[in-house]
């Protein structure tokens, strides 16, 4: 006998994804926020919106005034992650393994243009691996970083490519 569980609910809002001091900035409304995804060539069902929230790919939205009336609304950084999610589905990812790199991605401070002192420590270790990078093996094209969580699961990966040896930079 097999006892199912009931899916997990998801109730973290697009706000609670944010890095502290992250401007909430515009909103949009559901109806906006498809039709932007629309005139950015990325024609969205309105199930598969509430699909990926119900399984935790995406943050509900928050209820706020909007256009004269109280409605749910969504970032407007909601069109970037969606582009960004299609991309990782494309690479074959599946919902499960993209789930985090979301929760990431949204929280980047790269994203917000907050100071983030570890993004510096990975830029500063990414040149000390360029610099080194050809020493090691002189047909190497990129050096790909991965990062975890504290479960051990890949939050995103970071692919730095290596110039060739005739390039200006090297």
């Amino acid at each position: 006998m097999t006892t199912e569980t009931a899916p997990t609910k998801h109730t973290s809002t697009w706000i609670d994804w944010m890095p502290p001091g992250a401007p909430t900035g515009a909103v949009l409304s559901h109806d906006e926020l498809l039709a932007e995804l629309r005139d950015q060539g990325i024609d969205l069902a309105a199930a598969t919106l509430e699909h990926w929230r119900r399984n935790g790919v995406l943050p509900r939205p928050v209820r706020r005034r909007h256009d004269g009336a109280t409605r749910p609304v969504y970032p407007s950084w909601f069109v970037p992650a969606i582009k960004h999610l299609r991309d990782l589905q494309r690479a074959g990812r599946s919902l499960e393994e993209i789930a985090p790199v979301m929760r990431s991605w949204a929280l980047s401070t790269v994203l917000w243009n907050v100071p983030d002192p570890v993004a510096d420590a990975i830029a500063e270790i990414g040149a000390i691996l360029l610099t080194h990078a050809r020493t090691i093996d002189p047909g190497v094209a990129t050096i790909e970083l991965a990062f975890f969580n504290e479960d051990g699961g890949e939050t995103f990966t970071q692919v730095i490519p290596i110039p060739p040896r005739d390039h200006p930079s090297r």
